[in-house]
């Protein structure tokens, strides 16, 4: 698992800067390749699902049942086209587990970061955040938003 954060924008157009964990180096990466797999573009976004397994076994057990969750809702409840997810590795906060940071790609660009996620919030998470815009106080650990 890899885990990634967006860095202030390249001064090159076109391509984005990425921190990439645990091996913590700066890489430069193309945004139409970000896009790939699914996603791209102003729209869409990424979920990312703590699924570290190293230092407590909270998010090593919650990470992979909550993706499953994920990818296993119906057509109707599912994520909008250029949407991604993904384990990652260590967010922060064990004791949070499961930890979800859902990374929306509208202006302004949004991650919110939830805790103590069940499979049972799931489609909520969708319907409210993904596809709504709105966050969800009684999971909320935080948010960072950022203007284009």
């Amino acid at each position: 698992m890899i885990g990634l954060a967006t860095l202030p924008k390249s001064e090159e157009p076109g391509v984005e800067r990425l921190w990439v964990f645990p091996e913590g180096v700066c890489v430069e990466v193309s945004s139409a390749d970000l896009g790939r797999g699914g996603g791209g573009g102003e729209e869409g976004g990424v979920i990312l699902i703590c699924g570290h397994t190293a230092r407590d076994p909270r998010c090593a057990l919650a990470g992979p049942v909550l993706l499953s969750q994920f990818l296993s809702l119906s057509p109707a409840s599912s994520l909008p086209k250029g949407w991604q997810i993904a384990l990652t590795t260590h967010v922060g906060g064990h004791a949070y587990a499961g930890n979800v940071i859902v990374y929306s790609r509208k202006t302004p660009k949004r991650g919110v970061w939830y805790g103590r996620v069940t499979p049972c919030d799931v489609e909520e998470i969708v319907a409210r955040t993904v596809r709504g815009g709105e966050v969800v106080e009684r999971l909320l650990r935080g948010v960072v938003e950022v203007e284009s």
